[in-house]
């Protein structure tokens, strides 16, 4: 998802490129456009930033259960045996 807000902000980012580029300032409804760019490359960015972060903790809490459900087998084990 955050990758096309990104891809979305580059759309009207790209107009007023050509717009900077021809006329060698931003200006009007250059500036509108200018904004909408920045806040969809922004909400995309956080938004990747953001799954970056919670898939990271998922799969750390994946890893915990996977080691404690180690360790309660490795427990029953040595229980069973005495």
């Amino acid at each position: 998802v955050g990758v096309i807000f990104v891809l979305l902000g580059c759309i009207p980012g790209a107009g007023v490129m050509m717009d900077y580029l021809n006329n060698g300032n931003v200006t009007g409804p250059s500036l509108a456009l200018l904004a909408l760019a920045l806040g969809l490359v922004l909400i995309g960015a956080i938004s990747v930033l953001a799954g970056l972060i919670l898939h990271t903790i998922a799969r750390r809490f994946q890893e915990l259960d996977r080691q404690w459900q180690l360790f309660e087998s490795e427990l029953y084990r040595v229980r069973s045996r005495e």
